[in-house]
């Protein structure tokens, strides 16, 4: 172990350099992205993997080796495609995130004097009366 370097330092620049993750073949995102159009097509007719293979690979669509796709393999790539796909598809979408509107300016509520000084002594009398009554009555638990 070197030191200065903490265990497992590195390893994922090394995996990035090296042959050890591979990309998606070249025919599997041919078949996501014409998903629906091949879907209709093979609905119509029942499918030749060995002909269909056979112009994948004319059409420089090749297996994630830059192989000519086998036939058997094409097909399984296509069932795992189409089941990824409904499955996506049958996921609920998540609503899109919108920006809150802008807060408008707080509303500010007038409040007058009353005209007779004496009306909002009278209100403050009935509350405290209210408030005395409250308090005669035993707290029941």
């Amino acid at each position: 172990m070197c030191l200065g370097m903490a265990r497992g330092d590195g390893v994922l620049d090394a995996i990035d350099r090296s042959v050890a993750l591979r990309s998606r073949s070249l025919l599997s995102g041919w078949m996501r992205e014409n998903h629906d159009a091949f879907s209709e097509r093979l609905k119509a007719h029942f499918p030749d993997w060995k002909v269909l293979t056979d112009l994948f690979f004319e059409a420089g669509l090749t297996d994630r080796y830059g192989n000519k796709p086998k036939p058997e393999s094409a097909r399984k790539l296509w069932q795992r495609i189409k089941r990824e796909i409904e499955i996506e598809r049958s996921k609920p979408r998540q609503p899109v995130r919108q920006d809150p509107k802008p807060a408008s300016a707080p509303t500010t509520i007038a409040l007058s004097t009353p005209a007779n000084p004496s009306a909002s002594s009278d209100v403050e009398n009935v509350l405290e009366k209210m408030r005395a009554k409250s308090r005669k009555f035993p707290d029941v638990v």
